[in-house]
């Protein structure tokens, strides 16, 4: 058996595409072949046509321990696909839970100095890093062809995108010439970018108290949400990690 893997950090940049393309010729050639999906996105199965939502994905096949046989999907012949979705955002704090290992009860404070900390950056500047770099599992697109590295020196020269976006314009010599034609390049999204990623402030919120509880008063309504949208032991998880049961 060969692995062949497509990753990258970076959203956009055609992982999906790839994957499906040398799967489909695999496959074409006479070659079994598995494509696993492991995008947030859930890209690869609309892609080949077998719909958005399915009963098993990759991850029940990780967190849940189904068999990965039980979860494919027939795709064409040959070609069998392991369909992803929205909750394998959650698989790298469940996982360290499932080898009895400190999860949610033991979780780092991210702050602006744990920002500046793994990112070299400014603490309040993660918003404009974010813009810049992206994040798929957001459906943030970013500026297309600036990794992290780019967006994190950006960042600590910079304080907003609208300044970044005049000094491109500018011949900004804060700016290498690669990056300013991809600032360019994606200029469009630039504008909608600090409206997409930002805080509203501007939201009328009526009087409320917002003191919480150290634990529900009935956790029954939370069993119920967790039986009807499948969530399994996840919800037990962070209940006994609040200290809730």
């Amino acid at each position: 058996m060969q692995t062949i893997v497509f990753a990258n950090r970076k959203g956009g940049v055609g992982k999906s595409t790839s994957a499906i393309a040398v799967a489909a010729a695999l496959a074409e050639r006479g070659e079994r072949v598995v494509l696993v999906d492991a995008d947030t996105n859930a890209g690869v199965a609309r892609a080949l046509g077998l719909g958005e939502h399915h009963p098993l994905t990759a991850y029940d096949v990780l967190v849940g321990g189904t068999p990965i046989a039980a979860a494919l999907v027939d795709a064409r012949p040959n070609l069998f696909v392991l369909p992803a979705d929205s909750r394998l955002a959650l698989v790298n704090h469940e996982l360290p839970a499932l080898r009895d290992e400190p999860c949610i009860a033991n979780h780092d404070l991210v702050d602006l100095n744990w920002i500046e900390q793994k990112y070299e950056i400014p603490g309040d500047r993660y918003g404009l890093f974010a813009m810049i770099r992206g994040d798929a599992s957001d459906g943030l697109p970013g500026i297309k062809g600036i990794g992290e590295k780019g967006a994190a020196s950006i960042a600590k020269q910079f304080t907003n995108l609208h300044e970044v976006m005049k000094a491109a314009i500018n011949d900004d010599e804060r700016l290498t010439a690669n990056i300013r034609k991809k600032l360019l390049e994606n200029a469009e999204y630039a504008k909608i970018a600090p409206k997409l990623v930002g805080c509203a402030t501007d939201v009328s919120i009526p009087e409320m108290k917002i003191d919480l509880p150290n634990k529900p008063l009935d956790t029954q309504k939370i069993q119920d949400i967790k039986e009807e949208f499948g969530l399994g032991t996840s919800v037990d998880r962070i209940m006994n990690a609040l200290g809730w049961i």
